[in-house]
Order: C-alpha cells, then sequence, then structure tokens
C-alpha cells in the first residue's frame, strides 16, 4: 500500500547528520561521506526530525520524491528540519 513513510538520505558530499523521532530515539548521528545513502523505514513514526550540518551536500527523498528545503541550503548550510508523516496524521 502506499502507507508507507521512507526516507532517504544522500550524501553528494560530506556532512554531519543525525535523526531522530519525536521522542529523541536516534536512528543514526554520524559524518556521511560522499556516495553515502540511507535508507529509513519510518511508517511507525509520527514525525523525525533531520539535523544537517551541510545541507546543500545532502539530498532528501520522502518516499522517492525529492524534499525540498525550507530554506535554500545557498541561505542556510545547516539545517534542522522536522518531518511528519503525513499517513499517521490523517
Amino acid at each position: 500500500g502506499t502507507d508507507v513513510f521512507k526516507l532517504e538520505v544522500i550524501a553528494n558530499g560530506e556532512s554531519y547528520v543525525d535523526l531522530k523521532n519525536a521522542d529523541g530515539k536516534m536512528f543514526y548521528t554520524g559524518i556521511l561521506k560522499q556516495g553515502q545513502t540511507q535508507n529509513y523505514d519510518l511508517t511507525e513514526e509520527n514525525e523525525v526530525t533531520v539535523n544537517i550540518g551541510a545541507s546543500n551536500n545532502v539530498e532528501l527523498r520522502i518516499n522517492d520524491e525529492v524534499f525540498k528545503y525550507p530554506v535554500s541550503p545557498t541561505n542556510a548550510v545547516h539545517q534542522k528540519i522536522t518531518i511528519k508523516n503525513l499517513k499517521m496524521n490523517q
């Protein structure tokens, strides 16, 4: 079904990344190197917060769709973004 919440983190350059849920549970924290990709199935989560040190180096995809940063990475390199699981909030 379409009721999935999948996050893909694609590093086009080096960047610090951490990913946690609303309760503060860490899914990942560390430095991603250029060419690394991580996939997370977050279907059970209401929301997650992604903390990205160098957003100009990181592409996020949610359910295979490219996520558009709220602020252009050109203007704000460090970004902390909360992504809500829309399926849970319907």
